[in-house]
């Protein structure tokens, strides 16, 4: 289970560290020949120290406010249901509402009832009043590359729009790069597709050097009898 930490007020809380060290300094350790305290400007870098200082543990509040902490875990049966709601919204997102066919009951199975899965996933939650609230998901299942051997796919990727741009992605998807790294599951890279248009998306995917590949036309073969073969996934 990780829970998320705020690298802005990691930074914010070092430079009040530094600040109040310094300012200790030009209290308690005046030196005559560096900065004697009758210096004319003296006083006013104090100041200056001390408003930094201010600023610093104002902006602290303000982020831990404005950002609600998130818990990333592993999923269990129990989240099936909000899993696949979430994917329904990532389904609208990506103008596709009418795809997902699948059933609450076929995702169970396949995740929870065979020896091995079909599926795995990470989930994002953030505290509320009554239970933790899902607001994202990676679920992902492995595939074999001729190429390079055993590799993570990941076939859904979402973040709840009231909750973006606070972080839970970076983390989200940083557990799923971690796990695939893992030395039990031995994946040689992970592999993903992002639509054209979502340029939040590929600028986000970026950040990591992923390498993005236009040459390739996804096939999609359906077999009408099945129950879910309007699934395009």
């Amino acid at each position: 289970m990780f829970v998320s930490t705020s690298v802005s007020v990691a930074v914010l809380c070092f430079l009040c560290v530094v600040d109040n060290v310094l300012i200790s300094f030009f209290l308690f350790f005046p030196l005559p020949h560096f900065f004697p305290w009758h210096h004319p400007h003296y006083k006013s870098i104090y100041f200056f120290f001390v408003c930094f200082d201010l600023y610093n543990y104002l902006s602290i509040i303000r982020i831990a406010m404005s950002s609600p902490a998130f818990t990333i875990r592993k999923a269990e049966r129990a989240d099936c249901a909000e899993i696949l709601r979430l994917i329904k919204d990532l389904a609208i997102y990506e103008k596709m509402p009418d795809m997902v066919t699948v059933d609450l009951a076929h995702m169970e199975s396949e995740g929870f009832s065979r020896p091995t899965p079909l599926w795995e996933a990470y989930v994002a939650e953030v505290p509320a009043p009554e239970a933790p609230r899902m607001v994202g998901i990676a679920l992902f299942y492995y595939r074999y590359s001729t190429w390079k051997g055993k590799m993570l796919y990941l076939e859904d990727f979402y973040v709840d729009a009231d909750y973006r741009a606070q972080g839970i992605g970076k983390v989200l998807f940083e557990r799923v790069i971690a796990h695939a790294k893992d030395p039990a599951t031995d994946c040689s890279g992970m592999v993903w597709q992002a639509l054209d248009w979502n340029t939040n998306a590929l600028n986000f995917y970026k950040k990591y050097n992923a390498n993005f590949d236009a040459g390739w036309v996804n096939c999609v073969l359906n077999f009408p009898e099945h129950p879910n073969s309007k699934v395009q996934k």
